[in-house]
C-alpha cells in the first residue's frame, strides 16, 4: 500500500502524460454501467455515488486541473448518456441533483488534490532529511582532505572487525603508517600541496589494497590499514607492495615541478600474537611505526622488532641522538651526513639480530653489559658521542661468538687448550665483522680488544696500559660484572656485593683502575645498603 501511494504521490507519474490517460479511463470506467439498455441516471442512483471517485483520481493526479477536468467529464458524459435515452425527462430537481453531485466531487477532488501536495511535500521533506541525515553521516566518517575513512570511523571498523576475529577465532593484522618529514612539504609547498600528497598516499594505498581491505586516515599524515583474515606474514608482504607503491614514483606532479618524492615509515600489529583490544592494537602499531622511523625511515617494522629496540636503553639514547644529528642534517642540507647516518643503523640492528638469534641469553648479556657501559662511560665524564660508541661497542662486543660452535659455547666442563684458543678468537671475529661495514668499523677495536688486561695477560694480542682502546677498558668491566652476577654453564651467579669485590681485586691487574673507580660508584648507587658495607668492607 505504502508503495501504491508512493506512486499516487510521486512527481514523476504527475509529469507523465500517462496521468491524463488514467484520469480519463477512470472516467469511462464510471460510464461502464450506462452502455446496458434501460439504466439511467434515475434507476443508477445509488450507483451515482462513484461520480465522486473520477474527480478524487484526478486530484490525486493532476492537483486542480486533474480534479476539474474529471468533474467536467463525468458530469458531460452524464448529460450525453441521459440524453440519448428516448423518453427521459429532466426536471428541476434531477438537474439540481447532479450538479449539487458533481459539485460535492470537485470539492472532494480539490481537497484530494490538496491532500495529495502535502503528502508530495512531506515525503519529500522526509527523502530531504534522510539524505541530509546520510551526509551528515557520512560527513562524520570521511576525512575532508582526503575522502577516506577518519579517525573514528577506522576506530569503529576495528573494533567491528577485532569482534568477528575473536567470535571466529580468525587472525587481524594492522598497518600503521606515516609519511616521513611530512612537515617539510607543508613547509616548503603550502598546505595546500601537502593536502594533495596525503589524497594521494591514500589513493595509491588503496590501488594496492585487496577487497575487504581498509585505509583510513587516522590524523596528521597518519594513516591505519586494517587486513581482516591476515596473518602477519601475509600483512608484511601488504606492507611492503604499500611502501614500494607509495616511492615508486613522485607525487603531486602537477602541483610541483617533478613531483615530491616522499617515503613511509610503516608498523605492523596483529591480533592475537601482539595485542588483543582496539586501544592497544593501535598502540602497538604505532609503536612499531616509530621503530621504523627510528632505524631510518622508509621500512617496514613489527612490534616484536619495536620492543626489541626498547629493551636496551643505551641502544635506544644512541638512536634518538642519531634522529636528532639526521634532523640537523637535514635541516644543514647536509645529505650525505644525513644519509649515512641513516645508513648506518640497518648494519647494527641487523647484528643485534644475528645476536639474539643464536642465542637470547646471549642477547641479554649484551643489553646489560651495554647498559653499563654507557653508565659508566658518563660517569667518567666522556662525550656524549663517545657514550654512545661505548654503548654500541659493548651491544656488540659478543657478536663473534656467532662464529663458534654452540656446543663450545654451553660446554659445563673445562675446556681443552684448542677449546680455549678457539674461544679466545671470539674478540677477532667479532672485529671483522663490524669492519666489513664502514659505517661500523670504529667500533671494532673496543670489541677486538675488550678482553685485553690492564697487565698485559690479556688476549688476543697482549696489549697492556693505554695501550687498551678506553672503549674496550670500559666494556671489559661491565662485561665482567655482568658475568660474575648471571648464571652461566660454568658458574653459578653470585651477589652483586661479590662482584664489586671481584672488580675491586683486579683492578690494577685485569682491569684499568680509573674504569674500575667509575663502575663501583655507578653500581654502588643501584646496591642495596647492606651490601654498600660488604663492598667498602672489602
Amino acid at each position: 500500500m505504502k508503495r501504491i501511494f508512493s506512486l499516487l504521490f510521486s512527481s514523476r507519474l504527475r509529469t507523465h502524460p500517462a496521468a491524463w490517460g488514467i484520469i480519463l479511463l477512470v472516467v469511462l470506467a464510471y460510464f461502464i454501467p450506462y452502455a446496458f439498455p434501460g439504466n439511467t441516471y434515475v434507476t443508477l442512483q445509488a450507483y451515482n455515488a462513484f461520480a465522486l471517485l473520477p474527480p478524487v483520481i484526478g486530484g490525486l493526479l493532476r492537483e486542480y486541473r486533474g480534479a476539474l477536468v474529471s468533474c467536467t467529464l463525468v458530469l458531460l458524459g452524464l448529460i450525453l448518456v441521459n440524453v440519448r435515452i428516448e423518453g427521459f425527462i429532466w426536471s428541476t430537481s434531477l438537474i439540481m441533483t447532479m450538479i449539487i453531485g458533481n459539485g460535492i466531487g470537485l470539492v472532494l477532488g480539490l481537497a484530494t488534490s490538496q491532500f495529495s501536495r502535502m503528502s508530495r511535500q512531506l515525503l519529500q521533506a522526509h527523502t530531504n532529511l534522510e539524505l541530509a541525515h546520510s551526509a551528515i553521516q557520512t560527513q562524520a566518517l570521511t576525512d575532508i582532505v582526503t575522502g577516506l575513512p577518519n579517525h573514528r570511523a577506522i576506530s569503529q571498523s576495528l573494533e567491528q572487525e577485532l569482534e568477528r576475529a575473536r567470535r571466529y577465532g580468525r587472525p587481524l593484522s594492522l598497518i600503521f603508517f606515516d609519511g616521513d618529514r611530512f612537515k617539510r612539504v607543508n613547509d616548503t609547498y603550502g598546505h595546500a600541496v601537502g593536502d594533495v600528497v596525503l589524497r594521494q598516499l591514500g589513493e595509491r594505498t588503496s590501488g594496492v589494497l585487496r577487497a575487504g581491505d581498509t585505509v583510513g586516515r587516522f590524523g596528521g599524515e597518519e594513516f591505519v590499514v586494517l587486513l581482516p583474515e591476515t596473518s602477519s606474514a601475509e600483512a608484511y608482504l601488504i606492507a611492503e607492495r604499500i611502501r614500494s607503491a607509495v616511492t615508486v614514483l613522485p607525487l603531486a606532479t602537477s602541483e610541483v615541478e617533478g613531483g615530491i618524492h616522499t617515503t613511509i615509515s610503516l608498523g605492523l600489529a596483529a591480533y592475537p600474537s601482539d595485542a588483543h583490544s582496539v586501544n592497544t592494537l593501535l598502540e602497538k602499531g604505532d609503536q612499531a611505526m616509530y621503530c621504523a622511523k627510528k632505524l631510518g625511515r622508509n621500512q617496514v617494522r613489527t612490534v616484536a622488532e619495536a620492543e626489541q629496540m626498547s629493551r636496551n636503553s643505551a641502544f635506544t639514547a644512541f638512536l634518538q641522538h642519531d634522529a636528532e644529528l639526521r634532523d640537523e642534517a637535514g635541516d644543514a642540507g647536509d645529505l650525505l651526513l644525513r644519509e649515512q647516518r641513516i645508513h648506518q643503523l640497518g648494519p647494527i640492528y641487523s647484528l643485534m639480530r644475528l645476536v639474539e638469534l643464536r642465542d637470547a641469553g646471549m642477547n641479554a648479556h649484551s643489553h646489560a653489559v651495554s647498559d653499563l657501559a654507557s653508565m659508566i662511560a658518563q660517569e667518567m665524564g666522556l662525550e656524549q658521542e663517545q657514550v654512545l660508541t661505548a654503548a654500541t661497542a659493548a651491544l656488540l662486543h659478543d657478536v663473534g661468538k656467532v662464529a663458534i660452535p654452540d656446543s663450545l659455547l654451553k660446554k659445563e666442563g673445562h675446556l681443552s687448550p684448542a677449546e680455549h684458543t678457539l674461544i679466545q678468537q671470539h674478540p677477532d671475529f667479532g672485529a671483522q665483522i663490524v669492519e666489513s661495514s664502514p659505517f661500523l668499523m670504529d667500533l671494532a677495536p673496543a670489541i677486538r680488544h675488550h678482553h685485553e688486561h690492564w697487565d698485559g695477560q690479556g688476549y688476543p694480542y697482549h696489549l697492556r696500559g693505554d695501550e687498551i682502546p678506553l672503549m674496550a677498558r670500559i666494556i671489559a668491566v661491565a662485561e665482567a660484572y655482568d658475568a660474575i652476577i648471571t648464571n652461566r654453564p660454568y658458574q653459578a651467579a653470585r651477589a652483586p656485593a661479590e662482584a664489586l669485590a671481584e672488580l675491586q681485586r683486579c683492578a690494577g691487574t685485569q682491569f684499568d683502575p680509573a674504569v674500575v673507580r667509575a663502575a663501583i660508584t655507578v653500581l654502588v648507587r643501584q646496591t642495596a645498603p647492606e651490601e654498600i658495607h660488604l663492598v667498602q668492607a672489602s
